[in-house]
C-alpha cells in the first residue's frame, strides 16, 4: 500500500513537495511507538508535539518551553529509534 507523504525539499527548507513511498509496518510501528511515549510522558507539553516519519527519518515538530524539554523529547524518542535518524525541529519560546 502506498502513502502520499511531505518531504522536505532538497532546495528550501520551507517547502514541500508530494512524495509516494512504501510504508513498511515496521516504520509505522516506530512512529506509533513514539506517539504513544510522548504521549505516555509526565511533561503535558510532550503529549502535544508532533510526529512525521518519512523513510528512515523521524521529524519532531513542535513548541516547548525550555531547551530542556526539547532535550527531554529527543531522548525519549532516541531511546525508541535505535535505527533511525531523529531530525529535532522543536522551537523553543
Amino acid at each position: 500500500m502506498s502513502q502520499a507523504i511531505l518531504s522536505r525539499d532538497s532546495e528550501s527548507d520551507h517547502t514541500f513537495s508530494p512524495v509516494v513511498e512504501r510504508r513498511t509496518p515496521r516504520l509505522n510501528e516506530v512512529e506509533n511507538r513514539v506517539r504513544e511515549a510522548l504521549a505516555n510522558s509526565p511533561i503535558q507539553a510532550h503529549r502535544q508535539l508532533r510526529v512525521e516519519q518519512t523513510g528512515e527519518t523521524l521529524f519532531l515538530h513542535g513548541r516547548l518551553e525550555s531547551f530542556y524539554y526539547k532535550q527531554l523529547a529527543q531522548e525519549i524518542v532516541r531511546s525508541i529509534c535505535r535505527n533511525v535518524q531523529v531530525v529535532n525541529e522543536i522551537s523553543v519560546d
